[in-house]
């Protein structure tokens, strides 16, 4: 009897560290998300760096469902380039109300000695959404096998 009440106190305590993780680990996806959503210029460099590795279920995670056909379109004409070490960034330009649109030409860039490759994407029109921050559209989108300065917007 005493063993079997053991065994049974055990499984309890069991269950609730489990429940207690499960609930901890979705709170912090929850602020990792909604974190990475709070601010344009993160939303910018996350959308370009999916786009330039074809990720579309990132992409689409970023840009509003009315834009989700190009992301399909761009990843199936699309080839990844190869790099180990990836850089980003972001320049955004806004309205003096603080909250919507943002313009933002967001890079990213291979930081490997003997490759130079750049991957950007101009006129990120990110909009404050009740998510956090969302692309709404894009504009031209620039890549080319040299330095970042070289992309061309037009």
């Amino acid at each position: 009897m005493e063993y079997e009440g053991k065994r049974k106190k055990r499984k309890t305590i069991l269950l609730v560290i489990t429940l207690v993780i499960i609930v901890c680990s979705a709170f912090v996806l929850y602020l990792l998300v909604k974190g990475n959503r709070g601010n344009p210029g993160n939303v910018a460099m996350m959308f370009v760096e999916a786009m330039s590795k074809n990720d579309q279920e990132s992409a689409k995670s970023l840009v509003a469902p009315e834009a989700w056909e190009e992301i399909d379109v761009w990843a199936e004409k699309h080839q990844v380039f190869n790099c180990a070490s990836w850089g980003v960034d972001a320049v955004g330009v806004n309205n003096p109300e603080t909250d919507t649109p943002w313009n933002v030409i967001a890079t990213t860039y291979c930081n490997d000695d003997d490759k130079f490759y750049c991957f950007g994407i101009a006129d990120i029109v990110v909009e404050k959404s009740e998510e956090g921050w969302i692309i709404t559209e894009w504009g031209n989108i620039c890549e080319i096998n040299n330095y970042c300065l070289e992309c061309d917007y037009r």
